[in-house]
């Protein structure tokens, strides 16, 4: 439905294929919350790579302070505590092993109450009827970059810089020759 009327709380909702199709700096779904009505960055945007959850776990939502936000994967926690009672994030998933991510900003229930800030929930997959899978190889390269302006007036080369990220993922049901078959009961998901 596109008015939930069971509860009050705002929240952006990005499904599986604005998850995958929409351009990610890092390659980490976590930066997803950016997008949310009432969310803010508040760093300066360095220490953008899929193994660094410094980045996005500073963001700011309707006003709250950096480090007051809860984040939850298939809604158990996943935070780690930096003290004062602000917490980070504690793992990113891979970006083909979500389903959705939900940005709860305000009016929360009493089942998920325990911040101030904004709750950021990460579905995760979990295998299906059929054998499904996909690999990636992720580049970022300086040689592939183009020189900026200070660059070309002071005739300077770019900055060299190399991100290069590969993985797989793959799903389906569990069988085990004459002993189970789970197809449509037993699913199985693994990702690197």
């Amino acid at each position: 439905p596109l008015l939930d009327t069971s509860g009050s709380s705002l929240a952006q909702v990005i499904d599986e294929r604005r998850v995958q199709e929409l351009p990610l700096f890092a390659g980490n779904p976590m930066e997803l919350t950016l997008i949310a009505a009432g969310v803010v960055n508040a760093t300066d945007m360095r220490l953008r790579k899929a193994g660094f959850n410094n980045a996005p776990s500073q963001i700011a939502s309707d006003g709250n302070g950096q480090f007051n936000n809860d984040f939850t994967i298939d809604g158990i926690p996943n935070n780690f505590p930096v003290g004062n009672g602000q917490s980070r994030v504690a793992f990113s998933p891979p970006v083909y092993s979500v389903k959705e991510v939900k940005i709860q900003t305000s009016s929360y229930d009493a089942a998920v109450g325990r911040t101030i800030g904004a709750l950021t929930n990460v579905n995760t997959a979990s295998g299906g009827s059929g054998l499904h899978g996909e690999a990636h190889w992720w580049e970022r390269n300086s040689f592939l970059d183009a020189a900026n302006f200070f660059n070309n007036k002071n005739k300077t080369k770019r900055t060299p810089y190399g991100d290069h990220r590969f993985g797989a993922s793959a799903g389906g049901p569990v069988w085990l020759p004459k002993l189970y078959k789970g197809r449509d009961k037993t699913f199985w998901y693994f990702a690197w």
